[in-house]
């Protein structure tokens, strides 16, 4: 549980990392409104969500014995995560909201890949 929750905080972090770190961005984020902010963190999620995603099919192309998990259990959290990113865009909510509801769904999904030894680096 507190690795769960470990690995949690630092996806949330890595997040926010890649936020700070654009420059423009540093010194402008508090003058963007919540929607905007909204729309930058949901971008980024959904950018994960989409090289993970990848990447995991690829592996099962390449590790075929994963297929069966893949379908039932891992491809699923990523359905998951994308609705989740869907209904946030539709329900304009705020990054806080995002933060407590969105990406938990995509850590959870990523948390799956990483289980089989998988890793990607995602901040690029």
């Amino acid at each position: 549980m507190i690795k769960l929750i470990k690995q949690r905080y630092l996806m949330m972090m890595l997040l926010m990392v890649f936020l700070v770190g654009c420059a423009g961005l540093q010194e402008k984020w508090g003058d963007l409104s919540s929607e905007q902010q909204s729309t930058i963190i949901l971008a980024g999620l959904q950018k994960q969500v989409d090289i993970w995603h990848d990447k995991g099919i690829e592996f099962v192309k390449a590790n075929p014995t994963y297929k069966a998990e893949w379908q039932t259990k891992v491809n699923p959290l990523f359905d998951v995560a994308n609705q989740a990113i869907t209904n946030a865009i539709a329900y304009k909510k705020s990054p806080s909201l995002i933060f407590a509801e969105v990406s938990p769904t995509v850590t959870k999904a990523i948390t799956a890949l990483k289980a089989w030894g998988i890793f990607v680096d995602d901040t690029k």
